[in-house]
């Protein structure tokens, strides 16, 4: 089976890359925005692992349209579409910067629905097919300094499920994930704030921040046989914040 999963060079991309790489049964192409995450050793053992990486600026969209083009046949033959990629910027609105809110939404939006219009076209020939898109318990609620990013998981939230209607007659399964509060490079900013930090923690029922791995058998199961009747679904991954 052919995965595409994107958003491998940190976080919740990178731990699921290096679980899923260990089960032998996928061909995967993996893109990051740099591949010096990963060193030469590292690049060795996950192609021994059938795992190729490539080079993207999701951002752009002439470098996703480049990307489609040179990888089309890949592309028409996935199985698996994960969208994990993100951005996300902390600013008050009347502080807006239109440029990073521009690039908010292609990276966390546009992109993503541009990535599954693609594979879309392939998995309705099979009448086979999981997408499963990363979103964000802030898609539902509130964080001051973070309305682009909420707009931006709502917005994926929506298109989930509607996307999910329109796909469910040829067997395509479309999910999302919704995060909560988890140690990755985004949760930096807030843990050095440690007025922040404890606020967080305190309103988290378990009590600490996830941790990225947490996240894997969600996604192992959404993309087996298992999870077969489960589509249009948002499910959180938040230690009780939305309870």
């Amino acid at each position: 089976m052919k995965v595409l999963l994107t958003g491998v060079g940190k976080g919740f991309g990178r731990s699921y890359l290096e679980y899923i790489s260990l089960q032998n049964k996928y061909e995967i192409l993996g893109l990051t925005r740099n591949l010096n995450d990963f060193n030469d050793q590292e690049v060795d053992q996950l192609n021994k692992k059938n795992v190729v990486l490539q080079s993207i600026d999701l951002s752009c969209s002439e470098s996703v349209h480049a990307f489609i083009k040179q990888n089309i046949d890949f592309l028409n033959s996935v199985d698996i579409l994960i969208n994990n990629a993100g951005q996300r910027f902390r600013y008050s609105v009347d502080q807006l910067d239109y440029q990073k809110l521009e690039s908010l939404f292609r990276v966390n939006v546009i992109t993503p629905m541009m990535l599954s219009s693609t594979v879309l076209k392939g998995m309705k020939k099979r009448k086979s097919g999981r997408i499963i898109n990363i979103s964000s318990i802030l898609g539902s609620s509130g964080l001051a300094h973070l309305s682009g990013y909420s707009a931006t998981k709502g917005a994926i939230d929506s298109m989930t499920r509607s996307m999910a209607v329109e796909y469910a007659e040829f067997n395509i399964t479309i999910n999302a994930i919704a995060p909560g509060f988890c140690e990755t490079s985004y949760a930096d900013s807030f843990k050095k704030n440690h007025e922040l930090n404890q606020e967080i923690i305190e309103r988290i029922p378990m009590k600490r921040w996830g941790k990225a791995n947490e996240i894997n058998g969600i996604l192992d199961f959404l993309i087996s046989s298992n999870a077969s009747y489960i589509t249009g679904q948002v499910l959180n991954v938040d230690g009780g914040w939305t309870s």
